[in-house]
């Protein structure tokens, strides 16, 4: 097939959605790093696109390259002396300057019971969801609170109307400007192309070509519509990354709406027969389960490892001296991470006097369904003084805290990769972590493991690492110096050479 008749169409969709946050999910990093390659590397092949209704919209080249770099600059922190304050003030004004390429995602909201959706907009800080401008709602007593939660909640109008209202009052309240305001929630001027008109736009002058449809963020909502009218216009192929399936088969950790959406997307979407990219053997095992189970044939699935970025790809030196022993744990808050075998785990440390009592670095947002781990976090007196929350931290801070860690603890019972492991260990900081597969291959069988059962065991680990001169933690230090970090330049390799240039 003739390179230049074939296009690779990019969805945007969830990275977009993604700019209000402070820091990256792993999902999100994965997103960034493709949507990068594809304009770097194959920006005359490339149309980006976002999800609006039924329709894939096309979006700006220059409009992708401003916003790839932006996140970049936000989340790597690559702007020199950068603070949280000033990342999100950049953010910020990005999206002020691009009102037009942002919208939250109310299909999933409003996929939930009204129960879980009052919950969630009444626990959760809305500078999180919706972005930095509605800082000023921290300030709002409980009573208003409650009320927006419940109006928000009732319906897609509403909860569009009070979002306008709150975009528009932190936007005034930062820019002291009724028109910039006014601009920021009011439909963008530019002139929407679909991309099936962009199709008939150009299909006389390349009747042969041929279209790739790639997309890293499928359970994000999938545009099946707009695909479905897309494969009857011109040839299509789908080309997905699926990064898990623990909604689907350890549906015990999340809301139940959630394994019910994702099933169904899920169903659906093999029966189109896609490429499937994998980013373990485990996920790619899950995947073959599934469509065992629901009848689906699959080609053969691609497993290729994802890269680490490229700011921890650094052995870094190890903090040295009389300085108090301290453990970091990176992942949300939520059940399937087990931050509660942790947390029980210190307060039988500090009961028991071991002196001295290290500190635990909790580095990740509150997420669902952690109500006894919060209850912990906020009413055993016991660790408050050893147990530190962070939020937003960038890859630079990140680096700094892990580089004076006795080790990352990961006691998670289920992942579908395990990034912050590959993270760490490409740092040279020692890892403690679940035994289990996925950590045995994203980890090259180089950490300590543990069962994520196993509470003695762990409590054990700890106290070992306490001591400077701890045996267990220098043996991983020497195994991990011959760990060898995944890269991108090898994940997208192999992308190109088995999609790009032969589908």
């Amino acid at each position: 097939m003739n390179e230049q008749h074939k296009y690779i169409v990019y969805d945007l969709t969830c990275l977009i959605s993604q700019q209000v946050s402070g820091t990256p999910t792993g999902t999100v990093r994965v997103d960034l790093s493709y949507a990068d390659y594809l304009l770097t590397k194959h920006s005359d092949q490339s149309i980006f696109v976002r999800q609006l209704g039924a329709h894939l919209v096309v979006v700006d080249t220059n409009d992708v390259n401003d916003l790839i770099q932006h996140l970049k600059q936000s989340w790597n922190c690559e702007i020199p002396g950068d603070t949280t304050n000033q990342v999100n003030q950049n953010n910020l004004e990005f999206r002020i300057k691009y009102h037009g390429l942002w919208d939250p995602d109310y299909d999933t909201f409003f996929s939930m019971p009204f129960r879980d959706r009052f919950n969630y907009l009444l626990n959760q800080e809305l500078t999180d969801i919706f972005g930095t401008e509605f800082k000023w709602v921290g300030s709002l007593s409980i009573f208003p609170k409650i009320i927006y939660s419940v109006v928000a909640s009732l319906g897609r109008l509403p909860a569009k109307l009070l979002l306008r209202a709150g975009q528009f009052i932190g936007v005034l309240l930062y820019t002291h400007s009724f028109k910039a305001a006014l601009k920021f929630v009011t439909i963008t001027s530019k002139q929407v192309l679909t991309l099936d008109n962009w199709i008939r736009n150009n299909k006389s002058s390349l009747p042969d070509s041929r279209y790739l449809y790639f997309y890293t963020a499928y359970n994000r909502g999938f545009p099946f519509e707009a695909l479905d009218a897309l494969d009857k216009l011109v040839p299509l192929d789908l080309v997905i990354f699926i990064h898990d399936l623990i909604i689907i088969y350890y549906p015990e950790y999340f809301l139940p709406v959630s394994h019910d959406t994702q099933k169904s997307w899920l169903k659906r979407l093999l029966s189109l027969q896609p490429y499937i990219i994998a980013n373990s053997n485990t996920t790619k095992v899950f995947v073959e389960r599934f469509a065992d189970e629901y009848h689906r044939r699959l080609k053969p699935i691609l497993i290729s490892h994802i890269g680490v970025e490229p700011l921890f790809k650094q052995v870094v030196q190890q903090v040295s001296g009389n300085i108090k022993p301290y453990f970091v744990v990176v992942s949300t808050i939520e059940p399937r991470k087990n931050h509660l075998l942790l947390l029980t785990i210190w307060r039988e440390i500090v009961l028991g006097g071991l002196c001295p009592i290290p500190d635990l670095y909790i580095v990740g947002k509150r997420g669902w369904e952690n109500e006894n781990v919060i209850d912990m976090l906020q009413r055993c007196s016991t660790i408050q003084d050893h147990i530190h929350e962070v939020t937003d931290k960038s890859d630079n801070d990140l680096i700094l805290l892990l580089a004076g860690s006795r080790a990352l603890l990961y006691p998670s019972f289920c992942e579908g990769w395990g990034m912050p492991v590959v993270e760490a260990l490409s740092l040279g900081v020692p890892v403690i972590c679940s035994d289990i597969p996925e950590l045995r291959e994203s980890g090259q069988n180089m950490a300590d493991y543990l069962s994520p059962l196993d509470g003695i065991g762990w409590k054990n680990a700890i106290c070992n690492y306490c001591d400077p001169d701890s045996q267990m933690r220098q043996d991983q230090l020497e195994r991990i110096k011959h760990f060898v970090p995944p890269e991108w330049e090898d994940h997208f390799s192999l992308i190109r050479r088995e999609f790009i240039d032969n589908a």
